[in-house]
């Protein structure tokens, strides 16, 4: 089995923290890791990180703003013209114009 130094290891660690790492590369690391705790210190923060990135949203729906907000998709054909010509700096149509 080959082994590896830490500069190795830190380019493998992104792969080995998402499970991606197989075969004799796994092994190499983990082979690394079993004698270099300042890698492991690493790759721990490394997982922790990937973990939370990759967790589950939240299955509850988002709250809902009665008010409008500026980041509020339109509610209707209109309104999205309306939106869509106010992000371009021209004046919202008026109803005549529709």
């Amino acid at each position: 089995m080959r082994t590896l130094d830490c500069a190795e290891l830190a380019d493998l660690a992104p792969e080995l923290a998402l499970g991606k790492l197989i075969g004799d590369e796994r092994a190499a690391a983990i082979a690394h890791l079993e004698r270099c705790t300042s890698c492991r210190h690493e790759l721990n923060s490394l997982t922790t990180v990937t973990d939370r990135l990759l967790r589950p949203a939240p299955s509850h729906p988002p709250v809902s703003n009665s008010a409008s907000s500026p980041h509020s998709p339109p509610t209707s054909p209109a309104g999205a013209m309306t939106a869509s010509r106010a992000v371009d700096g021209q004046p919202p149509l008026r109803a005549s114009d529709r």
